[in-house]
């Protein structure tokens, strides 16, 4: 195996804040999937590339990683978990083999649609928007380019840090966010654009 791209996740199936009303049975699932399914697979094919001593591997990670997003505790710190160990790997298996991290930002998927439906279970004038004008509002107000990010958009970022275009790049993350993680936490229209 010459890449390997860690690109699978889930959220806790309770939302909400503060973390205290979650339980210790919302956190277990989203680690064992989103941080030791890396760590599992991640072993397994790195073993075969340090022998190899050649190969790539990509961890998806999420802005919620690089930013405290207190509806969902557990996602957030396996997120910060993927980044971190995406340098320990980077680490323990250079020379030969790249380990890279992407942090996208918003992306419409049904991963997101699952979340809106927790908002509007809880908020009737989210209930009153459909899952995609809710995205459209929520990405206007809080990415500096004024959109969420496409599949695509993240696709595009694995394919370079796999590539030998990225041949020198090792233990870094790469957000894929439209500028969130640049930006303060206040809603672009109450920013002062100094």
């Amino acid at each position: 195996m010459d890449i390997l791209v860690n690109n699978a996740g889930i959220a806790a199936k309770r939302q909400g804040m503060p973390f205290t009303n979650h339980a210790k049975p919302d956190w277990v699932p989203v680690l064992e999937v989103n941080v030791v399914g890396v760590f599992v697979v991640s072993r397994e094919v790195g073993l075969q590339m340090m022998e190899r001593r050649t190969g790539t591997i990509v961890n998806i990670s999420s802005v919620s990683g690089v930013t405290a997003f207190q509806t969902d505790s557990g996602y957030s710190a396996s997120k910060v978990a993927v980044i971190n160990f995406s340098r320990v790997m980077a680490k323990d298996l250079a020379p030969d083999v790249r380990v890279n991290c992407v942090s996208p930002g918003m992306v419409f998927t049904p991963f997101y649609r699952a979340q809106y439906e927790a908002a509007a279970q809880k908020n009737p004038e989210v209930a009153e928007m459909t899952a995609e004008e809710f995205f459209d509002q929520k990405a206007k107000a809080l990415i500096p380019m004024g959109q969420g990010q496409q599949p695509r958009d993240i696709a595009n970022a694995v394919a370079f840090l796999a590539s030998d275009l990225a041949s020198n790049v090792t233990g870094q993350t790469l957000n894929v966010d439209g500028g969130w993680r640049c930006s303060d936490d206040r809603p672009r229209s109450q920013r002062n654009l100094q």
